[in-house]
């Protein structure tokens, strides 16, 4: 995986965050869900620990294109 997502990524982060959900203070180097796209929130946090994910691309709800979540904890 993270060859593939060093090829066809141009994620930055390394790939790895920590994730607040909503009216929660997301922690250094994190998100909050208000500030992140619709379908990555969405799918992001509907996942079970293990889980993984994916959110398509739609130009209003994911306009950083496809997300591959996988819920490490």
């Amino acid at each position: 995986f993270d060859a593939l997502m060093e090829e066809y990524s141009n994620d930055s982060g390394g790939g790895i965050y920590t994730m607040a959900n909503n009216n929660v203070s997301a922690p250094p180097g994190g998100f909050a869900r208000s500030g992140m796209a619709t379908v990555f929130g969405d799918v992001g946090f509907s996942l079970e620990v293990g889980e993984i994910g994916m959110g398509e691309y739609h130009p209003q709800t994911s306009p950083f294109g496809w997300h591959i979540i996988k819920r490490l904890e």
